[in-house]
């Protein structure tokens, strides 16, 4: 299976989780991809490349929370995508 950089980038949020310990939503990763990558992007492009790790079986969209006052889509690795970012 062959990865870009900026889908590496997105697991490797994704694995790290929120500093709580809790799931990353969709806001938190374009955030946090800002601040740890320098990787400005749009929220369509970022669907686009979650869609293509969604399609691979690498993420998994869970159900929605209220987060901020606002239902939020929660993300997370799936098991095959924890077993390919490793420990």
């Amino acid at each position: 299976m062959r990865l870009t950089d900026n889908q590496l980038k997105i697991l490797k949020v994704l694995s790290d989780k929120n500093p709580d310990g809790t799931d990353v939503d969709l806001d938190q990763l374009l955030d946090r991809l800002a601040e740890e990558f320098d990787w400005v992007t749009t929220k369509a492009a970022l669907q686009w490349s979650l869609r293509q790790l969604i399609s691979m079986e690498l993420v998994e969209r869970m159900e929605k929370e209220i987060r901020r006052k606002r239902a939020r889509r929660i993300l997370k690795l799936s098991p095959l995508g924890i077993k390919v970012m490793g420990p």
